[in-house]
């Protein structure tokens, strides 16, 4: 290899370099308003009702089914996901990210709380 066949590789390297830098600065940000806008519209919502069924996403995300309605549980409920059932209640009131859980066992309630934050 010549000088001139080092020099074209290392500018080739570089431009690589540059356009992988301009797509995370370019990308990063778009990423981090569409996952505030998500969390905003969760906090803003409001449900409750029994858990009568349960699936997952590819990435491991619960998404739930009330009576009439479904809802994706996105954020960090990691021990939510190991802890819900058919058949418990779940409560999430407007403008916060507290989830409220309610099982019956034994004739005895269980209450827990897990918190988006």
């Amino acid at each position: 290899m010549d000088v001139l066949e080092h020099f074209n590789i290392g500018k080739q390297f570089l431009i690589g370099c540059l356009i992988l830098l301009l797509f995370g600065l370019i990308y990063l940000p778009l990423s981090y308003n569409n996952n505030k806008h998500i969390h905003d519209e969760f906090i803003e919502s409001e449900f409750s009702g029994i858990i009568r069924k349960i699936e997952y996403t590819e990435k491991g995300i619960p998404i739930i089914y009330l009576d009439i309605s479904s809802y994706e549980l996105v954020f960090s409920y990691s021990d939510l996901r190991n802890y819900i059932q058919e058949g418990d209640s779940i409560v999430k009131r407007k403008g916060n990210g507290l989830l409220v859980i309610y099982r019956k066992v034994n004739d005895k309630y269980s209450v827990e709380y897990f918190n988006s934050w």
